[in-house]
Parts: C-alpha cells; sequence; structure tokens
C-alpha cells in the first residue's frame, strides 16, 4: 500500500453522483463522437467517451448513451451508427457534440460509411456498425453495435481525464524531456513572438529543444529554428525555471531574427503580438505568465531575468546594453 491518503465514501448511506462522477472521470479515456442517422435521413451524434470493444469474433463494439438522448431515438430508427474516435484537432468538435444544440453538423465536412452512418474522415480512426443489441443499465442504454467496416490514420487521439480534454502530444512531449535541461527562446520579430505547436489542436509554445542533442550549443535550438525559416540570433537568459509537471529545468533566452522568416510550416509556426495570443491555447501556467511578462517588460523598454526558487522566484533587472565574451576574452583577463 502507498503513503498517499485517499478521500473516500465509506459508510455513506448513498453514493453522491457528484462525487461518483468525479471519481469514475479518474479513468483516462480517449473521446468518440458517435454519429447516426434517422428514418428521414438527418443526421445526429453525440461525444461519449464510455466506449470499448466487445467480442473479436465477431467484431462488436459498445457505446453508452444516456437513455433520453434524441441521437439514440435516431439510432433506434436506422439501426446503424459510427463511432469516430476523436483526434487532438477535434477537440472543438467534440465539445460541440457533448451539447443538445440541433446545429451540431452545420459546416462540419462528413462522409458517408457503407451504412450510411456519417463518418469525419480526419479522425484517428473510425468503425461502421450495424446495431446488435441495447441492453438497458440505469439511466443509460449500452449500444452494441457489429462493426463491418472500419478505417484508421496517423491523427494523435484526444483524451479525457476529470472532466477536460488533454492532447496525448502534449504527454509524449512531457515525457522525453523529464529529467532534461531544455533550452527554450523567445524569438521577437518587431514586437511579435513566435510560437509553435505540435499540430492542429496543439498547445502553443515557445521552440525549444531537449539539451541532450547530439552535444550540438544550446540542444540544436539554434539549428531547429533555422530549420523552421526563422533564423534567429540568441542574446541573452531570460529565465530559468522547474517546469514541475514535466520534471525539467528551462532555460529560456531571448532572440530577435537574424534573417527575414520563411516559416515552412505556417500552421503550427506563427509570431503573435499581445492582442493576437492565442492565450487559452498556450501550453501551461508558465507560459502564459512568462509571456505576459515579455510583452509587458518590452512595452517598457526594461527586461528581467527571472529564477526559480521553489517560492515563486525573484526577477533581477538587467540593462540591455549587451557585449559579446569569447573564451579568448576570459583566456587574456587570466592571462
Amino acid at each position: 500500500m502507498g503513503d498517499r491518503a485517499l478521500t473516500g465514501a465509506a459508510g455513506h448511506a448513498s453514493v453522491d453522483p457528484a462525487f461518483f462522477r468525479r471519481v469514475v472521470g479518474s479513468f483516462a479515456t480517449g473521446v468518440t463522437i458517435v454519429t447516426t442517422l434517422d428514418s428521414q435521413g438527418c443526421l445526429h451524434g453525440l461525444t461519449a467517451n464510455s466506449f470499448t470493444s466487445v467480442s473479436l469474433a465477431p467484431p462488436l463494439v459498445l457505446v453508452c448513451v444516456e437513455r433520453r438522448s434524441r441521437s439514440l431515438a435516431a439510432l433506434r430508427q436506422s439501426e446503424v451508427f459510427a463511432v469516430n474516435i476523436a483526434s487532438e484537432a477535434q477537440r472543438e468538435l467534440s465539445i460541440r457534440f457533448a451539447t443538445n444544440a440541433a446545429d451540431k453538423f452545420d459546416g462540419v465536412q462528413t462522409q458517408r460509411a457503407a451504412t450510411g452512418a456519417p463518418i469525419f474522415a480526419d479522425s484517428v480512426a473510425w468503425l461502421d456498425c450495424r446495431l446488435s443489441d441495447i441492453v438497458a443499465a440505469g439511466d443509460h442504454d449500452v449500444v452494441i453495435g457489429k462493426v463491418v467496416d472500419m478505417a484508421e490514420g496517423s491523427a494523435l487521439p484526444l483524451g479525457y481525464f476529470r472532466g477536460g480534454f488533454f492532447n496525448v502530444s502534449d504527454e509524449q512531449s512531457a515525457s522525453q524531456t523529464r529529467g532534461q535541461t531544455v533550452f527554450s527562446v523567445i524569438v521577437d520579430h518587431g514586437g511579435r513572438v513566435l510560437l509553435c505547436r505540435a499540430g492542429e489542436g496543439g498547445k502553443w509554445s515557445f521552440p525549444e529543444a531537449p539539451g541532450d542533442a547530439g552535444g550540438l550549443p544550446l540542444g540544436g535550438l539554434r539549428e531547429r529554428l533555422a530549420e523552421a525559416g526563422a533564423p534567429t540570433t540568441i542574446s541573452f537568459l531570460y529565465s530559468v525555471d522547474e517546469i514541475r509537471h514535466r520534471e525539467c529545468t528551462l532555460l529560456l533566452y531571448r532572440g530577435e531574427l537574424s534573417a527575414k522568416p520563411d516559416l515552412a510550416d505556417r500552421e503550427n509556426w506563427r509570431f503573435f503580438d499581445a492582442g493576437a495570443t492565442p492565450w487559452e491555447d498556450l501550453l501551461d501556467y508558465q507560459t502564459r505568465m512568462t509571456l505576459k511578462r515579455y510583452f509587458q517588460e518590452r512595452s517598457q523598454g526594461r527586461f528581467g531575468l527571472f529564477a526559480e526558487t521553489g517560492e515563486g522566484g525573484h526577477i533581477a533587472p538587467i540593462v540591455d546594453n549587451l557585449r559579446s565574451y569569447s573564451k579568448e576574452d576570459a583566456e587574456r583577463q587570466l592571462g
């Protein structure tokens, strides 16, 4: 047994629904959008994370759907449905289909599977099903379908944990840098800052490189920026952060473009000013606070060096008239 205490509900006369929802939400899952059509051919769909395979022979899957759902009523009529496994790029789509809105499919591109059920081509995968059985279970129905067709793509899946979505790419990035020193840079281009993301639907962050990248200076950060079409002159350290949820030390520098940018991936590498920055879609709290501090200090013409101390950290003002200092300079002084 571990030494961490758990908050339980033992001894309660009844199970609190809100607490029950929170506890079962501790089981991290993927996200699916279940789609179907009614007898009139109108499209219906809902977001569901209660999905699993049931049998290989025959190929059966199940989803759990609230009994009052209009989509369930439509599914009963047509006896067909598709399970679209949501990708990171489908976060907003998953939020839309989790509502009771009547216009969920407005502006959404779909294709038709063999059964006629709508499918989303940019999903991680989809399964086209014919209804096999419906089993009542409390206030939900367990819908069992026989898979008649399926396909998979290369996108990364969207995850769901304790009431919120998360991107698998963010978790992969964190695991790759755990325990390392990570080099990063704020690239300034006329008051706009360069941000990048892992793909559509991913979180925006400063460009970075792990410290063990083949022995290159700054982990190959300059080389990565050049390959991205943003050759950068890195000037001076801006912050030293202990990123606890990634278990790494982040050394963040200031930098400016050394040539006109020619971004190779304009969808996932962009320059933002303070007004256009996607604040809610930044990687984490540290990124948001650091970028806000940078824009503020830039407007004042005075920069500081932040150092994490374990108790919030400190900022030391610095004079921005940097001079070069090389190994040869040091040897001359010592000699």
